[in-house]
């Protein structure tokens, strides 16, 4: 007996290969449902095990006990005792070519007669005493040997060590005849009364002794080391292929130099009869057995003795992980049904796999390598994955009945839904010879009827394809299927240029297609469905077993679908038949009393047609009259004999488009129609046409004898003189249109005028009371100290008012002159530079005052056409001239550095767009008032006029708003004052004159104005005028310098009485500066606290400050809000004012007074529905301003509480 060592290495080993063993192996006991142990090949056929050969059985106690054997499918059971009580080992034996069965992928081993040595290769031990512990020796190899190599010869069993759940072990000796020795592992029997069996044998080493020789196998033929034997390396193929690697150039280094566990291991895998490598040390030096030729293919033998990253780049970034995970950390790995993809020649397949990967232990304890098992399904994978295709199209077509109403070409394309990877694009189409034809011949052509991955209506992929002209991409292929009647594989190079396919699946690049004919039979095709096959797979016998089941079920379902077809038509017609000759005779009968019915009818039709004043006329369905009544034609102008449509000749031309258009439509959709418009063209004769009629047409309905329902049967047109009704509506619209505009001309002139003249008068008013208040205290001895300087600020104040009043009339009288159409243009004959250079002269005295640089240039074009003498109207050329410089003043005199003005003075044959820098905006807005008044019979000459200041400039902006009524740059009138109307005005005044106005400007920069007009060339000069003088070109003004001087104030009016003082908060809310100030201080005379505002956007920020939100902020009593204000008007601010009362944010009532110099009690009135308490009109006196505070603050004091 030999001395008991622990061998982990070999212990490891007989582990390893039990749990490889491809033969299904578990340990099972009597006492438990549970395997104790089970196999990694049992798991696998347990998952995967059909319900119907279910392997559960296995585990019954009758099974276990007897050692019977159980048939689960593939393998045969057997139950065996391997001396321990009540456990025993069961093991499967493969049964070969059983029927109905077909997993190409899981075939057994092949031997060949030279193999047969090898029998039953396993790694399964199966151990069988006689008796436990009786001493007596008898032994017995039950199932094959160890699985190394070679027969083993039989040796004695003697018993068996078992080591049990709890960790113990037996130390108790058995007798001698309980031993098994195999090699230097001995294999004890353990005490039968323990649970259960944990794990199966503990090896051990022994000391060599003699005895221990007959252990050992003893070999009945040549050695089976490939490694050492020379002779038996050259055997196979394969084992010739590993003597031909030059293992010294690996890192495993020559063959004599390798471990004993690497040749264990090298010679081991060639013995087993599935795909088995190892992958050897850190790189992974790749070593497999013959079986393993099959996955590596065109790969063997270039990869042996190479690592694993060079022999498997495709691989490389999957495997490598996991082979380290084994290598470095001992775990094992088990895949099932992995995809992967495999370098096999040409092209990239995709591929499926179980494999294990699992760690070698060496005798250090560590790892040294890694042992990979794999098994290919590809072929099964794939292969169900077609079948499940062909299942749900069989599923789809079982229904079909009619390829339309069936939707046989949807049903088919929807089938490989499932199925992207095997079909990456399809097209599929219809052939056709004629709309009901299904017999192929000359005229074929094909519809396309379903697409996926292609853009219709190119050359791959075309709506509609004659397969004659063979343009079409896969024209060929479609011919040749349909002639041989069986699919056609297309191999697709090289696409045509600028034509692309997305591809589904593996979104590859498309390699091949097949071209599957649709035929019910051999002479008759229905269709074609073009396939893209899967670009990682090869067109194998497989494949082409799937498209020709393809073929068969789509023409199948073809061939059913036009038998159904030919039955049912047949059955139709025979009862069409018989219909018919039913309905014939009927027919016959009632035809020849409706003919007597419809002539008596159609004579008392004709009769009463003839008699009524309508037109009448009656119309086939497709618009062709056939009977029309003296009435129609007499309306129309018709004579009795004329053309079918002879009546859109006679429709006014200025309706003939429309009529036409209606009439069409109405008999397109046989639909009614009614329809006013003219008859009659005569261009002599005002208005030019002779009749307003009411056209109807009324569609007619009746029973045919080929239809069941109401159809159109034709139309009834009829014509209605309405011609004294339009005139008279005309004659009510002109008296309607003509007093709605002289009322709005009314109400335009008054709103302008009292707007614009009322606003100053409120200025004068107040600063008059200003004076007389300060004079009438100063004459009283209440106030001895005389403010002259303010006084004199008040009097300064109406002087502007009044002049700004001035203009205000004449601006106000003008444009209501011009909406009017009473502003008429006077020509006479005046020399335009000489207009220019008076006009200067009455500005020369302001611009003296105000330090600004005047300068007239005459351009060189003005004196190249000679213009001197010219007829024009000088009064409004002065005009828009006048209104140009004043603003040029008002915006220059303010401005700090460089002031100066340049008029510029020019002439043009042609109708000018620019002059300079400034463009001539030509807009849509012009009005039926500034039409052109033409006069003259000189040559026509075009005046340019330039107004050049230094001023404030005005933004791109607010460029595009000028010339506007009531349009302002923001804030100008604040300090510059003006109404908005001067740029309006001057733009209608060149209007009328033939031209137009522009402007071009800069911020900060200052302003061109330019303007044109139209005038004629006088040939001789008139007698001379006292008025206008005659000027030569040498006699205009030079630029000057003009220096300030000062002008006596005015004198003060009379004195009014003085009100006591009263002490309110008040926000003025104005946007004229003047009225602004005057008002300000006005009221602070009379005690109150006075804040400004100059529009309704600031009103409402200061209102957010103020104690109406914020306790111990401003206090303001009452806000006097002005209605027409830039940026925000009074009537917006006071709405959103109440809207944040309403929501919470203004905690109280806001009093708001109105203020505004519309006198109509409508606009009045508007301001209190905004929401205004109290409103009163410009001009006011501050005495009845305060009034009307203390009236409006009692009020609502007394109707709210608040104080």
């Amino acid at each position: 007996m030999p001395k008991e060592k622990t061998n982990p290495s070999l212990s490891r080993l007989l582990f390893k290969f039990l749990e490889t063993d491809p033969r299904p192996t578990l340990i099972a006991s009597l006492e438990g449902p549970e395997p104790l142990w089970e196999n990694e090949a049992y798991r696998t056929l347990r998952t995967r095990a059909d319900p119907e050969n279910s392997v559960d059985n296995l585990l019954s106690e009758l099974f276990v006990r007897e050692s019977g054997t159980f048939d689960g499918g593939l393998w045969m059971f057997k139950s065996m005792d391997i001396g321990v009580e009540n456990i025993r080992a069961i093991v499967a034996t493969r049964i070969h070519n059983r029927p109905g069965i077909n997993l190409p992928d899981w075939e057994g081993p092949r031997l060949s007669p030279s193999d047969d040595f090898q029998g039953n290769l396993g790694v399964q031990v199966e151990m069988q005493p006689r008796k436990h512990g009786t001493g007596e020796r008898d032994e017995k190899l039950v199932n094959g040997g160890f699985g190394v190599m070679g027969s083993l010869r039989k040796e004695l069993v003697d018993s068996v060590r078992v080591e049990f759940e709890d960790g113990e072990e037996e130390e108790e000796a058995v007798s001698p005849g309980g031993d098994f020795e195999l090699g230097s592992t001995v294999v004890k029997a353990g005490d039968p009364d323990r649970d259960k069996l944990s794990s199966v044998s503990i090896p051990a080493v022994s000391e060599p002794e003699p005895a221990c020789n007959k252990l050992y196998p003893q070999l009945t033929g040549p050695s089976m080391d490939w490694i050492r034997n020379p002779l038996y390396r050259s055997s196979t193929q394969h084992l010739r292929n590993l003597g031909n690697v030059k293992w010294s150039t690996t890192l495993c280094g020559p063959l004599d130099g390798w471990s004993s566990s690497l040749r264990t291991w090298a010679n081991s895998i060639m013995a087993m009869p599935y795909p088995t490598s190892i992958y050897w040390g850190p790189s992974h030096m790749i070593l497999y057995n013959d079986q393993w030729t099959k996955i590596a293919q065109n790969k063997d033998p270039q990869i042996l003795g190479k690592g694993f990253a060079q022999g498997w780049p495709e691989l490389h970034s999957y495997f490598m992980p996991l082979l380290n995970e084994a290598f470095c950390h001992g775990r094992s790995i088990v895949k099932r049904a992995e995809q992967l993809f495999l370098n096999r020649g040409d092209s990239i397949e995709e591929c499926y796999f179980d494999f294990t990967i699992s760690a070698i232990i060496g005798d250090s304890g560590a790892p040294e390598g890694v042992l990979e098992q794999a098994f290919e399904l590809s072929r099964h994978i794939i292969s169900i994955r077609r079948m499940e295709t062909l299942r749900e199209m069989g599923t789809l077509m079982a229904s079909v009945r009619d390829l339309d109403e069936d939707n046989f070409w949807g049903r088919a394309i929807e089938a490989f839904h499932d199925n992207p990877l095997d079909s990456p694009f399809m097209l599929i189409y219809r052939t056709l010879v004629d709309e009901d034809s299904w017999v192929s011949g000359e005229s074929e052509y094909c519809v396309l009827e379903g697409n996926i991955g292609f853009l219709e209506g190119g050359v791959l992929a075309p709506r509609k394809c004659d397969l004659k002209e063979r343009s079409y991409y896969f024209a060929s292929e479609m011919a040749q299927a349909r002639e041989e009647n069986a699919a056609v594989i297309k191999y697709m190079n090289n696409l045509p240029k600028g034509e692309t396919i997305v591809c589904r699946g593996f979104d590859e690049p498309p390699t091949r297609a097949a071209v599957i004919p649709i035929q019910p039979t051999s002479s008759v095709t229905h269709g074609f469905l073009i396939l893209g096959l899967n670009p990682r797979r090869p067109v194998d016998a497989d494949c082409r077993l799937w498209i020709e089941l393809l073929m068969k079920e789509l023409s199948a379902t073809a061939r059913r679908a036009l038998l159904s077809r030919v039955e049912v038509t047949k059955a139709v017609n025979q009862e069409t038949e018989r219909v018919a000759r039913a309905r014939a005779v009927e027919l016959q009968k009632q035809l020849m009393k409706r003919t007597e019915e419809l002539g008596k009818s159609e004579l008392l039709f004709t009769r009463t047609a003839e008699t009524i004043s309508v037109g009448l006329a009656m119309l086939h369905t497709n618009g062709e009259i056939w009977f029309e009544n003296e009435a129609y034609r007499n309306l129309m102008g018709l004579p009795v004999k004329h053309e079918s449509d002879a009546w859109r000749k006679m429709v006014y031309k200025g309706d003939a488009e429309r009529v036409s258009k209606s009439f069409d439509n109405a008999v397109a959709t046989r639909s009614n129609m009614k329809l006013e418009y003219r008859l009659g063209n005569d261009p002599l004769r005002s208005p030019g046409w002779k009749y307003w009629v009411s056209c109807s047409i009324v569609v007619q309905t009746g029973k045919t004898p080929a239809s069941e329902g109401e159809e159109v049967t034709g139309y009834i047109l009829t014509l209605v003189d309405i011609t004294s009704i339009k005139r008279n509506e005309e004659y009510q619209r002109q008296l309607s249109t003509q007093a709605v505009e002289r009322r709005r001309q009314q109400e335009n002139f008054i709103d302008i005028f009292s707007h614009e003249l009322r606003n100053p008068f409120s200025a004068t008013l107040q600063c008059a009371d200003g004076i007389l208040s300060a004079l009438i205290a100063y004459q009283k001895g209440e106030d001895s100290n005389l403010d002259l300087e303010e006084i004199i600020d008040s009097a300064s104040t109406i002087l502007v008012c009044v002049q700004h009043q001035m203009r205000i009339i004449d601006d106000v009288l003008t444009l209501s002159k011009l909406d009017s159409m009473l502003l008429s243009v006077v020509p006479v004959d005046v020399q335009i530079h000489a207009v220019i250079s008076q006009l200067m002269k009455i500005f020369q005295s302001e611009l003296h005052v105000k330090g600004i640089i005047s300068e007239f240039i005459l351009e060189d074009s003005y004196q190249e056409l000679s213009v001197d003498w010219v007829k024009a109207d000088p009064a409004r050329f002065s005009q828009i001239l006048m209104n140009l410089l004043t603003n040029a003043i008002k915006f220059t005199s303010q401005q700090a550095g460089k002031r100066e003005i340049t008029i510029r003075l020019g002439a043009t044959l042609e109708r000018p767009t620019a002059h300079g820098e400034v463009m001539y905006r030509e807009s849509e807005d012009r009005l039926p008032q500034d039409m052109v008044q033409e006069w003259g019979t000189g040559d026509p000459v075009f005046i340019l006029v330039t107004v050049q200041d230094t001023g404030i400039g005005i933004s791109a902006e607010w460029q595009t708003k000028l010339f506007k009524r009531f349009e302002q740059v923001p804030r100008t009138h604040v300090t510059y004052g003006g109404s908005g109307l001067g740029l309006f005005i001057c733009r209608r005044l060149c209007r009328i004159q033939g031209g137009e106005i522009g402007v071009y400007s800069e911020e900060g920069k200052g302003s061109s104005f330019s303007f044109y007009i139209k005038a004629c060339q006088s040939s001789t000069a008139p007698s001379p005028s006292p008025n206008l003088a005659p000027v030569k070109y040498s006699e205009l003004p030079k630029q000057e310098v003009i220096t300030t001087k000062d002008y006596p104030p005015p004198k003060a009016a009379e004195v009014i009485q003085k009100r006591r003082q009263i002490s309110y908060g008040v926000l003025i809310v104005e946007d004229n500066l003047i009225n602004q100030e005057v008002l300000r201080r006005q009221l602070r005379k009379e005690g109150c606290v006075t804040y400004v505002a100059g529009n309704g956007q600031e009103a409402l920020d200061f209102i957010i400050k103020s104690e109406f939100v914020n306790d111990g902020a401003t206090k303001i009593d009452v806000i006097l809000m002005d209605m027409e204000m830039p940026v925000m008007d009074g009537n917006t601010a006071t709405v959103k004012i109440r809207e944040l009362e309403r929501s919470g944010k203004i905690r109280r009532h806001v009093p708001i007074m109105g203020i505004s110099a519309n006198a109509r009690p409508e606009q009045v009135a508007k301001m209190t529905e905004v929401g205004m308490d109290d409103a009163i009109s410009k001009p006011f006196r501050i005495a009845d301003l305060l009034s009307r505070f203390d009236t409006l603050l009692n009020r609502l004091d007394a109707s709210s509480g608040w104080s």
